[in-house]
């Protein structure tokens, strides 16, 4: 990772400038130097390095530990450790800071090469790990959970049915992107029922203070919540009530329809069914029919 930017530590001047130098031999952009504790903690604060190359035993109130605890509790920066010499106790602090590394001087460039590509490498694997199980964390909370998405508050309703079925089909490929990401994770792939109708609804905020939150009511809101019910019915991934594909100016022919019964409801509401919401046509002029019904 030659574009890294890499922020060196060290309070001896002479070392700080030939580690800069060398840095910059190797590929690397001119690192920023931090001749304190006290001034690397403002360099982060001023703009977060990709790698903290820290004197250990680094002189003044912060020694390198100290100063790399004060970098963890703002950013989330890997830290390799260069020293010459550290008692015990200084050791035992540093491994407590779950360094990425630790460079004993005097080096050769290409152990602090391997050093900091390892470094990097490691960082890069984590921040991927940590991301991945957030979202299955996220994912098996909310199995089971339903939620609804308004669209068109503002706007006309044609275009709302239009962002609603845009959305849909990116859903489904974020959905196949998660599914490759933790195939390895999961004992079966992930899935998703997705309902969409359109209809005029009452729209409010209901709770209070930092707790509120914009809701909808109304028959439109039920008739979309059967709808996407109908998709364990139907084993698939997506229905869309006929409303929807008038109002986005689809042509009817190119889907699969089915006429059911929605509680509540006297009449039957045509259904368009799609096994995958990247079945939907793309919205383009092309896709674009009349816009009378089926």
């Amino acid at each position: 990772m030659s574009d890294a930017r890499i922020l060196i530590v060290e309070d001896e001047g002479i070392e700080a400038l030939d580690l800069q130098r060398r840095l910059v031999t190797m590929g690397y952009p001119k690192p920023h130097l931090a001749f304190s504790g006290e001034e690397a903690l403002a360099s982060v604060a001023e703009q977060i390095p990709d790698l903290v190359l820290m004197d250990i035993m680094l002189g003044g109130e912060l020694d390198g530990v100290a100063t790399a605890e004060r970098i963890h509790a703002v950013a989330d920066v890997p830290i390799i450790y260069v020293t010459a010499y550290a008692d015990e106790g200084t050791l035992g602090r540093a491994r407590i800071t779950a360094p990425y590394g630790y460079i004993v001087k005097p080096f050769r460039e290409r152990e602090l090469s391997i050093a900091i590509d390892m470094a990097l490498y490691r960082y890069r694997m984590e921040r991927r790990l940590k991301e991945s199980e957030r979202w299955l964390a996220t994912t098996l909370r909310s199995i089971g959970d339903g939620v609804m998405a308004l669209f068109g508050v503002t706007g006309s309703t044609a275009a709302a049915c239009r962002a609603a079925l845009i959305a849909a089909r990116a859903m489904s490929r974020r959905l196949d992107e998660l599914n490759h990401t933790l195939h390895a994770e999961l004992p079966e792939p992930l899935r998703i029922g997705i309902g969409i109708h359109a209809g005029p609804v009452i729209v409010g905020e209901m709770g209070y203070g930092a707790a509120t939150t914009i809701t909808a009511i109304g028959d439109a809101v039920n008739t979309a919540s059967r709808v996407e019910t109908l998709t364990k019915d139907f084993g698939c991934q997506l229905v869309v009530s006929e409303e929807v594909v008038r109002q986005a100016g689809l042509d009817p022919d190119q889907f699969r329809w089915a006429e059911v019964e929605i509680r509540g409801r006297q009449e039957l509401l045509a259904v368009a069914v799609l096994d995958s919401a990247q079945d939907l046509p793309e919205l383009t002029d092309a896709a674009l029919g009349s816009s009378g019904s089926r």
